[in-house]
């Protein structure tokens, strides 16, 4: 596996649509409007990508490995990669993981990161008056 930095937006896009509904916001990110604000790192093989991180300035997010490659720490390499990015040029990396994700936890945790604080997602519905 190598490290990379990804700046073609149509290899990130074909590794997001692998599963569209758990991709949805990150393929928002190639919108011309966030474009410029982000950076993609990935792992990559002779398939193709096979993990991807996302970094606005200094929130990470969006950080995938494909299912077929789960459970390897391509995730934890490829983060790895972006913090060691950012660190060059800030003092701290922030992120959000939803608190059912231990896997997810784990990487951030093997990372250096620390708990911080907790918070709530809330869905509204409008109802027919």
């Amino acid at each position: 596996m190598k490290s990379v930095c990804l700046h073609d937006k149509s290899t990130i896009e074909i590794f997001l649509r692998g599963n569209v509904f758990l991709n949805i916001y990150s393929l928002g990110d190639l919108d011309d409007f966030f474009w410029p604000y982000t950076s993609w790192y990935a792992l990559t093989d002779s398939a193709g990508v096979q993990a991807i991180a996302l970094m606005y300035t200094a929130a990470l997010g969006n950080i995938r490995t494909h299912p077929k490659y789960r459970g390897k720490g391509y995730g934890t390499t490829v983060t790895a990669r972006v913090c060691k990015s950012l660190l060059r040029d800030i003092d701290h990396i922030g992120l959000n993981v939803k608190a059912d994700n231990i896997s997810a936890i784990r990487c951030y945790e093997r990372l250096g990161f620390e708990v911080i604080d907790s918070y709530g997602e809330f869905e509204v519905e409008l109802k027919p008056s």
